[in-house]
């Protein structure tokens, strides 16, 4: 509870999300975004890019298919699961390092949880 007192009484600074998840999750959350909108605010972050083509060319989503392209990786995983996925990589790179917290425990709780 003290991380949690330091946090509210403003001693603790923590992380922001970096700007490319914010535009990305803005773009994908619009009715009429386009594949190709989304593949280019993907395109401007290499980390989610090689994880949107990671996931896309993991067994469960294309099999043999071989995927290059962030436009082909997107329409394949699909809108759902790339949220999802830009959200856990945005968490994961914000709070690499949290001053006083143990990063691992905390994961593991909040997968419990």
């Amino acid at each position: 509870m003290n991380f949690i007192d330091d946090v509210l009484a403003g001693r603790v600074t923590l992380p922001m999300v970096p700007d490319v998840v914010i535009r990305l999750l803005g773009v994908m959350r619009q009715d009429d975004a386009s594949l190709t909108q989304i593949a280019d605010e993907l395109a401007l972050d290499p980390v989610l890019s090689s994880r949107v083509l990671r996931m896309a060319n993991s067994s469960f989503f294309s099999g043999r298919r071989s995927m290059a392209s962030i436009s082909d990786a997107v329409s394949v995983v699909g809108f759902k699961a790339l949220e999802t996925l830009v959200i856990a990589s945005a968490a994961q790179a914000t709070f690499a390092q949290v001053p006083g917290v143990n990063l691992r425990q905390f994961w593991l709780l909040a997968v419990a949880t």
